[in-house]
């Protein structure tokens, strides 16, 4: 879909335009990829890379420091983003979205240091790795971080025979007893989570939620919570769900391990789909 709307705006610049009149700019890996050529011709290239392909472990622990190339190109171009959303909330240069970068990289750092080791992580991964359905739900930017936590988790629950859905679309069954609901949620208060959440639990299942507030009702309905602070206010971009992201990428990793453990050992093709940034 990217390369196709690039591909329409091209031919229409081409046909109608004064190329000063519109652009396109990429964050590619490859500058010299159809999308990255259609930025150097019509605007800029930003070249932003994960780890590059022959340093791929080959065990699930080391992905644990080194992460997967794809992962990372996501959620650096998550924090990227995020960065300079608050440079232009705060009208500031754009040296600003490098210094703020940094910062948010380290913020990060600490906050998934502090995830992996919580009593929420490990039970977290101990209900993934039981036979069950799980579900992830969240509103807005949340939903974002809630389908893209689902795809990865759904490249190892499929493997083993189970089924992930993202809450409220088309195809979502009713949940039953045992089955795992993942929300997240900065305010804690969201009206239609919330009732997500309320119903999975009348229904026996286990809730599990990423909140900014641990006083809210999202998390006193939760099985298991863990807050993040975000910093969003009055408009300002909310660092909140970039953060929930990389907090929740380790995921996959730990439940490989965890069913390795069960002597069920995944195909190495699919560690490789998948990315932890833990060091």
């Amino acid at each position: 879909m990217p390369l196709l709307d690039a591909q329409q705006l091209a031919m229409h610049i081409a046909q109608h335009g004064n190329p000063r009149d519109f652009r396109i700019d990429v964050v590619t890996s490859d500058r010299d990829s159809p999308i990255g050529k259609l930025g150097t011709r019509y605007g800029n290239v930003l070249v932003l890379k994960g780890r590059e392909p022959d340093e791929a472990p080959t065990e699930s622990k080391e992905f644990r420091s080194t992460g997967i190339l794809e992962d990372l190109f996501i959620l650096g171009t998550g924090v990227l983003f995020q960065s300079m959303a608050e440079a232009l909330y705060e009208e500031a240069s754009a040296d600003r979205v490098i210094a703020r970068s940094k910062e948010l990289f380290n913020e990060i750092g600490t906050l998934v240091d502090q995830i992996v080791v919580s009593d929420f992580f490990k039970s977290l991964v101990n209900a993934l790795e039981q036979r069950h359905s799980c579900f992830f739900v969240g509103l807005g930017s949340g939903r974002e971080v809630a389908r893209m936590t689902a795809v990865r988790i759904g490249h190892v629950k499929r493997a083993m025979g189970d089924q992930i859905y993202v809450a409220g679309e088309s195809n979502t069954p009713a949940p039953r007893a045992g089955d795992i609901l993942l929300v997240i949620s900065h305010s804690g208060e969201t009206e239609i989570v919330a009732g997500w959440a309320k119903n999975f639990k009348r229904m026996g299942a286990k809730v599990a939620s990423i909140v900014g507030n641990p006083d809210s009702t999202i998390a006193a309905t939760s099985d298991l919570s863990f807050t993040i602070k975000g910093d969003g206010h009055e408009g300002k971009p909310n660092s909140f769900y970039v953060k929930a992201a990389f907090a929740l990428s380790p995921l996959p990793i730990y439940l490989v391990e965890k069913v390795a453990e069960r002597g069920l050992r995944l195909p190495e093709y699919i560690l490789k789909w998948h990315h932890a940034v833990t060091s």
